[in-house]
């Protein structure tokens, strides 16, 4: 009698992982998808409320309110109404709640980005059209009525995604070592088809044509170098376009700092925005900073120089551009140059593994004997690392999702 014999693990290939995985988290976050499609499914019903409301205010056709304006220009201000209403319907017309995502939680999470480029985009026209706003002040209703709306939308939508981020932590972590896997796999299949290449090299009596496979080879290893240079010089200059954004408020920074002890400084921002910006938390908090010193620099308005600033305007000026500038997406964008430093780096190596290779055949065939050892190591050992990385998988779908699986191939 066998009591209590567990179940034969699930055989999954190892290109079926990820299929599986978005499959299985779906399956464990399935209340968000109940509770967010609600919300999702009144976007565009808002969308076009916004639209209307754009309509409708461009119609409005009354004298603007310019009580207290020094010299006011009417005509002026009614075009510039014209502008405003035209500027938002067009950037609300291009906002889509539909998007592509492997997962409905990735996918609530694009939408929920893209409303808050909506709303952030609004916003920022709003502060470049003043004037209208303030002579038209009892036409606006509609517009902060379904600006509201919005916000209520995207705040449930957000309250909703934030509820699942353990799980999507845990997801994220299962799809970084499937990731993972597949380079392993990728390069055993690489280092396979060289030790292949090798040994039919080495079998060779004469090594015709060899010396010039070599300098090929060298060509290219210096062509990648090159390339990887341009890469890196390139982020380079990205991370410095980024940094200067933010480095006129070194000093201002400081200052703020000074005034109250916090354990995030935003004077560690301002100087490395690129390090510390790692996640939405990290450009929440340096957003909420830079208000809050803005404020405090605002407020002191019977001060010729607040906190001890003499450039007043130039600080809240260059405020304002980080604020509107979205420059935590600007530092995300720095992840391509990674992958790219990455891949190229993969690329060299493998060039440089050819390389040497057809070397040790030229210099002589124990070494090149040496050579083919040396590979062989290189691929038992990294298989041992894949079956080890496989196994760590399988645990986790197990602790995640309670789903037994083997991986093969």
């Amino acid at each position: 009698m066998f009591f209590g014999r567990k179940p034969e693990p699930e055989k999954i290939n190892a290109k079926e992982l990820f299929p599986l995985l978005n499959r299985l988290f779906d399956q464990k976050i399935g209340k968000l998808l109940s509770n967010a499609d609600p919300i999702i499914r009144q976007l565009p019903g808002l969308r076009e409320d916004f639209i209307r409301d754009c309509d409708e205010f461009e119609k409005v056709d009354v004298k603007p309110y310019t009580e207290y304006m020094w010299n006011p220009n009417p005509n002026a201000i009614k075009s510039q109404k014209t502008a405003y209403t035209e500027t938002l319907r067009n950037l609300t017309s291009h906002f889509s709640s539909e998007v592509e995502a492997p997962n409905s939680y990735a996918k609530y999470k694009l939408i929920l980005m893209n409303v808050d480029e909506l709303m952030n985009s609004i916003l920022k026209y709003n502060s470049n059209y003043k004037t209208v706003l303030y002579c038209y002040p009892s036409h606006l209703k509609g517009f902060k009525k379904t600006f509201t709306s919005i916000e209520q939308l995207r705040n449930a939508l957000k309250a909703e995604l934030d509820s699942k981020e353990d799980d999507y932590n845990k997801y994220n972590s299962i799809g970084s070592r499937i990731s993972g896997l597949s380079a392993m796999t990728e390069e055993i299949f690489i280092l396979k088809e060289s030790i292949s290449a090798l040994e039919n090299i080495s079998q060779k009596q004469e090594d015709t044509g060899l010396s010039t496979e070599r300098s090929k080879l060298s060509e290219k290893i210096a062509e990648k170098r090159k390339e990887l240079s341009a890469i890196n010089q390139e982020a380079s200059a990205s991370k410095d376009r980024i940094r200067n954004q933010t480095i006129s408020l070194d000093r201002a920074s400081k200052k703020f700092d000074h005034m109250y002890d916090r354990k995030k400084k935003l004077n560690d921002f301002v100087r490395e925005p690129v390090s510390t910006l790692k996640n939405d938390d990290d450009n929440n908090e340096f957003i909420r900073l830079l208000t809050e010193m803005r404020d405090t620099i605002t407020k002191a308005e019977n001060e010729a120089e607040p906190m001890g600033i003499k450039n007043k305007d130039e600080v809240l000026e260059a405020i304002n551009k980080i604020i509107n500038s979205e420059i935590y997406y600007q530092v995300r964008s720095m992840d391509s140059f990674r992958e790219r430093v990455h891949q190229t780096e993969s690329e060299i190596r493998e060039l440089e593994r050819s390389y040497y290779s057809i070397d040790a055949v030229i210099s002589g065939k124990d070494k090149a004997a040496n050579a083919i050892e040396k590979s062989k190591a290189d691929l038992v050992a990294l298989e041992n690392k894949r079956a080890i990385a496989k196994k760590e998988i399988e645990d986790m779908f197990s602790e995640s999702y309670s789903r037994n699986i083997l991986i093969v191939g």
